[in-house]
């Protein structure tokens, strides 16, 4: 009320509004730890598929460069084949082609035509060499004819295909790896050669023997043009997944906000059920339940002094009968108001009947207590002289309990001392009533 003087305590009580912000604050925060899991959640997923994706491309990249590396081997074998069954093949003498030297001892190396042109013969191991040139040229394929047993120094073995045709003798039909070529990932793929009748010719005198291991050939493939050619369809994982993570977290920060609300709500919702059970609708003081709540919590905290003030709104039921309930209710109303602003706010001020009134003082003396209570005579004689009518007037009863003295007796001191007083008013003035 306006004019009143101080105000020690809000008509809010500060405990139900901390623990409001605390039972709000605890459920959001546990609620976006939940969101954020998820969140994360759903980046880990969508990570996880664009690894899985990344990976079966790398792995599809591996397995086109070995199928192009198989079939680069089956080409040469067949023309080898072809070449081995016909006894070799004779082609014109040329710059790039001069005859075999390991040949030599052959006297059908060499044929002149009628029309004086040379010819050389062509065995598959020497047309194997022509036909890989011209694949490293236009296929960017690289080929190898080797054998651990080389009759041409050049066909010797390097360390990696030492292994494959070590493997090969042990039984292994195919060899395969990544491998750094010049700097650059290749794929390095071998199978192995098998003597067959026609290789005899040119071989026979190395001991081998009809279906055993003679060499083989090695493809490398090299992996950047592939995987150069796979970019655009990686940018497009990519990007797609980056689509696909955005709307999820865009999804989830929605959910979260509509989350947020629906939390704030439901706590509002349940403080103002709280509220609506621990204070009175009329004056927003603490009701009875609340009151006797708290006696017994500070009863149990053994917080000595504590002082209780008893009051009782004198002649509420003339107000009542003559001006009517609405007018006895701003009265009570406005009584709520003046103990507000005369108490402090660690202060229990309650509500427990019609015109009945009860506040416990913790850790307060008699002495404090007759402070306050000069404090609340002072607010209600300053209300009644800016509302002369009705004026307020209430019955008051202190009494201060000590170490030893249980607290429901100091309310009976107090409240049997509020009756005392409201029965000298009587006295003095027969005409008032209760």
């Amino acid at each position: 009320m306006p004019g009143l003087g101080s105000n020690p305590t809000s008509k809010e009580s500060a405990l139900p509004a901390m623990t409001s912000g605390f039972n709000t604050h605890r459920r959001l925060k546990a609620l976006r730890r939940y969101m954020l899991a998820i969140a994360l959640a759903w980046i880990i997923g969508v990570s996880t598929s664009l690894a899985w994706n990344l990976y079966q491309q790398s792995e599809a990249i591996k397995e086109h460069a070995r199928l192009l590396a198989l079939a680069s081997f089956q080409k040469d074998v067949l023309y080898r084949r072809w070449n081995s069954g016909h006894g070799g093949v004779y082609v014109p003498v040329t710059d790039k082609t001069q005859p075999n030297p390991y040949l030599a001892d052959n006297p059908n190396r060499d044929l002149t035509a009628s029309n004086e042109r040379l010819y050389t013969l062509i065995n598959p191991a020497y047309m194997t060499r022509q036909v890989f040139e011209l694949q490293q040229e236009n296929m960017g394929v690289w080929g190898h004819i080797t054998s651990l047993n080389p009759i041409r120094p050049q066909n010797k073995a390097d360390a990696w295909e030492t292994r494959a045709l070590q493997a090969f003798e042990q039984g292994v039909e195919e060899v395969s790896s990544i491998e750094m070529m010049d700097g650059q990932p290749a794929l390095r793929f071998m199978r192995p050669l098998f003597v067959e009748e026609g290789c005899l010719k040119c071989h026979a005198k190395q001991g081998y023997q009809i279906g055993q291991v003679r060499g083989g050939i090695s493809e490398t493939v090299p992996l950047k043009p592939l995987q150069g050619a796979n970019e655009g369809f990686n940018q497009s994982l990519l990007v797609g997944h980056s689509l696909i993570a955005l709307a999820g977290l865009l999804g989830i920060a929605f959910a979260t906000n509509r989350l947020q609300k629906e939390v704030q709500i439901q706590v509002e919702t349940e403080q103002k059920l709280l509220h609506l059970s621990t204070h009175d609708a009329l004056t927003g003081l603490y009701n009875r339940t609340y009151f006797e709540d708290t006696l017994q919590r500070i009863e149990s905290l053994q917080v000595k002094p504590v002082s209780v003030i008893a009051i009782d709104l004198d002649d509420l039921k003339r107000v009542n009968d003559t001006w009517g309930h609405e007018a006895g209710d701003h009265l009570i109303q406005a009584t709520g108001d003046i103990l507000h602003q005369s108490f402090r706010s660690q202060d229990t001020v309650s509500r427990i009947g019609g015109d009945e009134f009860i506040i416990i003082l913790p850790a307060t003396d008699n002495q404090q207590a007759a402070v306050a209570l000069n404090r609340l005579r002072s607010n209600v004689d300053r209300y009644n002289s800016q509302n002369p009518f009705p004026t307020i007037s209430l019955s008051i009863g202190v009494a201060t309990s000590l170490a030893g003295v249980p607290l429901s007796e100091t309310l009976k001191l107090a409240d049997r001392s509020m009756y005392e007083e409201k029965e000298a008013k009587k006295r003095q003035s027969p005409s008032s009533t209760a």
